[in-house]
């Protein structure tokens, strides 16, 4: 089997949805937090084979595409570090106002291109269009429409507050 390699993080709801508490007993599966493969093609041995003697014949590509990544990563992660540093020093020091803290919380960036989210719950575009009964693709048209408000995390994707989702939908319900 192959897929793609992805780290599973169940968000906790408070609120059962109407199948749920109509069917108790034929819930999902609960998935465990965690490493997991996603978008999964199931190989035919033959497919498999033929598999492995590509990855083995590029296995000097993939290893330098793997370092390069390991670089990025650790590039990245090192920038992280330096803006957790930095803030540190200015909250001890004083030197951050709160007003200059509720602009950047109310701007949705910080002026060095990181993302300040507010206190609230959100749901990812995949949850947001199972909540609708939609394709994700939709609450992207949404989302680029501006019909719904999100947060874009850089290299992540979108995420949408929960109060959001509401409002549009109690919208919708208004039209119809």
């Amino acid at each position: 089997m192959v897929g793609e390699v992805a780290y599973h993080i169940t968000l906790p709801s408070t609120e059962k949805s109407k199948k749920q508490t109509k069917d108790e007993g034929g819930a999902q599966p609960v998935q465990k937090d965690g490493w997991c493969l996603t978008h999964t093609i199931q190989l035919a041995p033959e497919q498999a084979v033929q598999f492995v003697s590509f990855l083995e014949q590029h296995e000097a590509t993939l290893q330098t595409i793997v370092q390069a990544e390991e670089a990025e990563r650790r590039e990245v992660l090192g920038r992280v570090y330096s803006l957790i540093l930095s803030w540190g020093e200015e909250r001890k020091k004083k030197v951050v106002s709160l007003e200059r803290n509720k602009v950047a919380v109310e701007r949705n960036a910080v002026s060095n291109g990181a993302v300040a989210i507010p206190r609230g719950k959100y749901l990812t575009i995949a949850q947001v269009a199972e909540k609708c009964s939609v394709k994700e693709r939709t609450v992207s048209v949404w989302l680029k429409n501006g019909l719904m408000k999100g947060l874009n995390l850089p290299g992540l994707g979108q995420i949408v507050e929960e109060k959001e989702i509401e409002k549009y939908l109690a919208k919708k319900r208004n039209k119809f």
